[in-house]
Parts: C-alpha cells; sequence; structure tokens
C-alpha cells in the first residue's frame, strides 16, 4: 500500500502534468489515463493515415515480453534522479533495490542467493512506474523515413506497401536498437 501511496502522490503528477511529461507522453502503459485501448486507437488511426494513400502497409508488431527483466539497476536510478521527486523517495527506491537477490528453488532443493543487478520487481506497487520510468528515454525512429509513422516504444514499425522490401531491414533495426 504504501508503495502505492508514493506511485500516486510523487509520480503520477509527472506522467499526467503537461511540462513534465515530455519523456512520457507517448507511453501508455501504467499510466493513470493509459491503456491498451488508447495505444491501440492511436496505432489504428496511423494505419488508417497511411491506408489513404498506399494500398497496404505492413505493421511489425514485437512483444518485449522480457523487457521488465533486463532493466539495470543502475540505469534506473540514473532516471530517477532525474525526475522532480524528493530525496527521501528517490533514496527509498535505491534502498528496495539495492542488494536483491534470487533463488531457485527446483526439485525441494534451494539454490544460494545470488544478487542481481536488474529487473524491475514485478507484483510490487513501484514496478510499473519503475519500468515506466526506465523506457522513458528510450526512442526509436524509422530506419526509413518513409516507414515512419513508429510508435515510439511500442515499437511497432508501419511500412508502406512501396517500400515492402525494406520489412526485414526494419526488423532487424529495431532488434539492434532494442
Amino acid at each position: 500500500m504504501l508503495e502505492r501511496l508514493v506511485v500516486r502522490r510523487f509520480f503520477y503528477p509527472i506522467l499526467t502534468q503537461t511540462h513534465t511529461n515530455t519523456g512520457f507522453a507517448d507511453q501508455f502503459a501504467f499510466r493513470p489515463t493509459g491503456s491498451t485501448s488508447a495505444a491501440l486507437v492511436l496505432l489504428t488511426h496511423h494505419l488508417a493515415e497511411m491506408l489513404t494513400v498506399y494500398p497496404y502497409v505492413h505493421l511489425v508488431a514485437l512483444d518485449f515480453s522480457k523487457a521488465f527483466d533486463t532493466v539495470r539497476h543502475a540505469y534506473l536510478a540514473e532516471m530517477l534522479a532525474e525526475l522532480p521527486v524528493p530525496d527521501s523517495v528517490y533514496n527509498w527506491i535505491i534502498a528496495l533495490l539495492n542488494k536483491r537477490q534470487h533463488r531457485t528453488k527446483f526439485k525441494g532443493v534451494t539454490s544460494g542467493p545470488i544478487e542481481i543487478n536488474a529487473s524491475i520487481v514485478q507484483g510490487s506497487g513501484l514496478g510499473p512506474i519503475n519500468f515506466v520510468v526506465a523506457i522513458s528515454k528510450l526512442k526509436t525512429t524509422a530506419l526509413h523515413q518513409q516507414n515512419t509513422k513508429v510508435c515510439r516504444r511500442q515499437l511497432h514499425p508501419i511500412v508502406p506497401s512501396t517500400n515492402s522490401n525494406l520489412v526485414q531491414a526494419e526488423i532487424e533495426h529495431v532488434s539492434e536498437w532494442a
């Protein structure tokens, strides 16, 4: 409950105020005003715009299902430090991430603890906001500008029919970026 209170009190204002949310303006997940439906509406809008010009388009949709596991704590700390949150809140979050350990249990045998320096604690009140903060500066652009209408951080290049031969290159570009 405390984590959710901290998120509502200190992070929701950052996500919703236009003068502080420039890094979050195109983010839909884990926002008080965001939703999968809103993301799909924007994506559909971009597709519809392009379909007025081209007979068909290629939508490259990628799923980064393990993204939560790859966020480095040091990088998250840098991103959190740039936000206008009190030092006490920043330090508290860093203390929660510091010296985290992982154990694995298999067939009744538990491994020794191993310190981890990456991952977002899933199921926690802070997990989603930490993830949003961590990805706030990650931007991608279409490899070929005519393929623009890339939904940033959703990583969905939309390639017009005239550039069908570039679909694989776009996929490789996003892969390199990731």
